[in-house]
């Protein structure tokens, strides 16, 4: 039985210890040589140790190794349930498009059953089995044989070579229409995979009904480089979506991949990268219109103009940019992910001001914080001194324990 290991991320700590909730000296030295590996994925630091300890900073996720498994859930809980908490992760990972199913689909899960590698593993084998029940995939396969009988062609120069003292056999080459190729190898692969690292026995049950639907499909070295560049097409299209979350485990993968080995893995998302692009997606969703427009990381304007080269230098970034010509304004929103109780740091506000003065017609700045049950909900504002009086930073915290409470409050903070 693979051991299972919740924490938050930037927040709870990894020992080393003899509890179910602690990691044995092997395993905590396998998470850190994982991680080691695989740091230059990575955008910003992952790992704060100390001594026999240690914490997952910026990332939230699954990290698998050979004998179990850490799930990283948001620091900041969106709900003040762990069970629901996975839910919103999911969601949120599904609405900016980082995994390949809708979180719709787990309206028709109990929750509670699964820790996150196993929500994602119930996903991926929903997805699989639906398309496999509309018939099992096959193609034409190129073969090379010595038979008994011509089929296909005969390869002259390998049956010579072969054959030269065997006059019954034939050498040849033919096209063979067969379960054993790519695609079923992948899904086969990462059933056996995930089999090892689960301990639900539901979800157990279903990839071992998965794997004998495959139990004819060869396994062998999966090439990574054409794993990234399989070609679909009109047949096996519909498989894309179960293959885009096969990739993404086995390129996460630390070791080559064989047969029989216990490969680690890992499935983590940059939470700051996350939350802003979540916020994103609903702005652009709600706002969009003839004449509203949403810019995402707009790079369009500087701080400064250099005299002598008569370019614009120091790059303003905003995280989201709405624009409405109607009305003839701009409203600029930076995301936080932090608890709305933290102070406001002298930085961001700086930051804001120098967003909101540069773009001539924003009128409103906003620095976006993620609400929980502990937060009071903000509603702080500052107006600007001449000549700007007439623009405003605020700072306000967005509900997001649900899809339709997250647009309401959004609706609200936009006047829409």
């Amino acid at each position: 039985m693979s051991k299972h290991i919740c924490v938050r991320e930037a927040y709870d700590w990894i020992s080393v210890g003899p509890g179910g909730d602690e990691l044995t000296e092997s395993e905590f030295d396998e998470l850190i040589k994982y991680l080691e590996d695989k740091k230059d994925n990575f955008e910003s630091g992952i790992i704060d140790i100390k001594y026999k300890r240690l914490r997952v900073i910026n990332y939230v996720g699954i990290i698998s190794l050979s004998n179990v498994t850490v799930e990283i859930l948001p620091k900041i809980s969106l709900s003040g349930n762990k069970e629901k908490d996975r839910e919103i992760l999911l969601q949120m990972l599904s609405k900016c498009n980082k995994l390949p199913f809708s979180i719709n689909e787990s309206m028709s899960l109990n929750l509670k059953d699964y820790n996150l590698i196993e929500l994602l593993a119930k996903f991926f084998l929903k997805h699989l089995q639906s398309q496999v029940n509309r018939g099992f995939y096959f193609e034409y396969i190129n073969k090379e044989e010595n038979i008994n009988s011509i089929k296909g062609k005969l390869l002259l120069n390998n049956h010579i070579r072969v054959n030269y003292a065997n006059k019954v056999k034939a050498y040849c080459g033919f096209d063979e229409y067969s379960e054993n190729n790519f695609l079923n190898s992948i899904f086969k692969k990462v059933c056996m995979l995930i089999l090892r690292k689960v301990n639900n026995d539901d979800v157990k049950n279903d990839i071992k009904k998965m794997l004998a639907i495959f139990s004819e499909v060869d396994l062998g070295y999966i090439d990574k480089n054409k794993l990234v560049n399989y070609k679909f097409n009109r047949q096996n299209d519909r498989f894309r979506g179960a293959y885009e979350f096969a990739k993404l485990i086995l390129l996460n993968m630390s070791m080559e991949n064989t047969v029989d080995n216990d490969n680690a893995f890992s499935m983590l998302f940059e939470i700051n990268t996350l939350y802003e692009e979540y916020i994103g997606n609903i702005v652009c969703q709600i706002w969009n219109s003839e004449s509203r427009n949403t810019l995402l990381q707009d790079k369009s304007k500087y701080l400064l103009n250099n005299i002598n080269t008569n370019r614009g230098n120091f790059n303003l970034k905003p995280d989201i940019v709405l624009s409405d010509k109607y009305k003839n304004i701009d409203i600029i929103i930076d995301t936080k992910w932090k608890s709305a109780r933290s102070k406001i740091e002298s930085s961001d506000i700086y930051q804001m001001y120098a967003y909101i003065t540069r773009y001539v017609k924003a009128k409103r700045c906003i620095l976006l914080y993620p609400y929980n049950n502990e937060d009071k909900l903000e509603n702080r504002k500052w107006k600007l001194f001449e000549p700007f009086e007439d623009k405003y930073i605020e700072v306000k915290n967005i509900r997001l324990d649900n899809l339709n409470a997250t647009i309401e409050d959004l609706n609200k903070i936009l006047g829409i």
